[in-house]
């Protein structure tokens, strides 16, 4: 029992006093190396697209050609965009990663088409920038 007592008064003060870590201010590699952008992972609330994420899912999906990629794709392809919702609310720095080419291009382009401001992400009652990633996987 005095077993069984002490490990329950362990996991009680473990759980109780442990710490936790606060996000950090991260740099990630833009296109080239010489344009670094500086993100504030700490913020009291995200970018919000005007209608929400399914407004904007909509947005995408209205803009998006899969005409433009017929006979580039073959099986599942993916790819991930990062991009930044800067403090007046557009869509900056765009990275498109992914396994083809023309589709991370396509992603990229209807990422720029889309010219609908964001509400900014709030930090302290002050605009900052936030950092989103958008993945997609098309089974063709």
């Amino acid at each position: 029992m005095k077993n069984i007592f002490a490990i329950v008064l362990c996991l009680v003060f473990g759980f109780g006093f442990s710490q936790v870590k606060e996000p950090e201010t991260v740099q990630p590699q833009a296109v080239n190396d010489s344009a670094r952008v500086r993100i504030n992972r700490k913020v009291d609330s995200p970018a919000e697209f005007p209608g929400g994420m399914n407004a904007f899912r909509r947005a995408f999906s209205r803009n998006f050609s899969i005409s433009r990629l017929s006979g580039k794709i073959r099986e599942t392809t993916k790819t991930e965009a990062q991009f930044l919702i800067d403090t007046e609310g557009n869509i900056s720095s765009i990275i498109v990663t992914g396994d083809n080419p023309a589709l991370n291009k396509e992603m990229e382009r209807v990422l720029k088409s889309i010219k609908t401001k964001w509400k900014p992400a709030m930090y302290k009652d002050q605009p900052v920038e936030y950092h989103m990633r958008l993945p997609l996987i098309l089974n063709y």
